[in-house]
């Protein structure tokens, strides 16, 4: 009780500057204890630099820290930038799991429209062609996954798999040999589709 009534002092005097960072059961009598706290510390400037991988392995590195160091269930780290670096942790397995999603959707569409194998295969190659280019051109540009690297991703495979499928339909419905339907196919749906 000592303690609680010398910080409570202490609080309304020299360390007033520190009254909002601790909050008491109740102030009429701090004897009862304290409920909450707080504390402010900074992430070093290198830390803070980093790409996403290891500004999220430094958050998680600072959480690890605190709850090693305190026995507490409630005692938290938390930073504004904590919110965007939050996204680092998760956005790799979010985007293996919608391009799988997307792939699979879309395989079944084309399946169910075309209905023919090999081409339905052709048109699924293709779709996964331009994934694998927009992926790789982000790899070797450098550019960090994030979520406008997961949309376009996203959206290359909405915009593959209409290019695509129109020219393997068009393919399906062309009459003749496997070479004169491919002109056909080409001269009918060609142009659009690379225009």
């Amino acid at each position: 009780t000592l303690f609680y009534e010398g910080l409570y002092q202490y609080l309304n005097t020299n360390g007033s500057r520190y009254r909002q960072d601790v909050k008491f059961f109740d102030n009429n009598n701090p004897t009862q204890g304290i409920f909450a706290s707080r504390t402010g510390a900074q992430i070093s400037k290198n830390e803070y630099q980093g790409l996403g991988p290891e500004k999220f392995n430094a958050m998680e590195d600072l959480r690890a820290d605190l709850a090693e160091a305190m026995p507490y269930d409630d005692a938290r780290a938390f930073a504004f930038v904590f919110i965007f670096w939050e996204r680092f942790g998760v956005i790799q397995d979010e985007l293996i799991q919608n391009l799988a999603i997307a792939l699979a959707v879309m395989c079944g569409i084309v399946f169910l429209l075309i209905y023919t194998l090999p081409i339905v295969t052709a048109v699924v190659v293709a779709i996964g062609a331009t994934v694998l280019d927009v992926y790789g051109m982000a790899y070797f540009w450098g550019v960090q996954i994030n979520f406008v690297v997961t949309i376009f991703l996203l959206i290359a495979i909405g915009l593959s798999v209409d290019y695509s499928a129109h020219i393997g339909h068009a393919f399906k419905e062309a009459h003749g040999t496997a070479e004169e339907r491919v002109i056909e196919a080409m001269r009918g749906t060609g142009p659009p589709v690379f225009n």
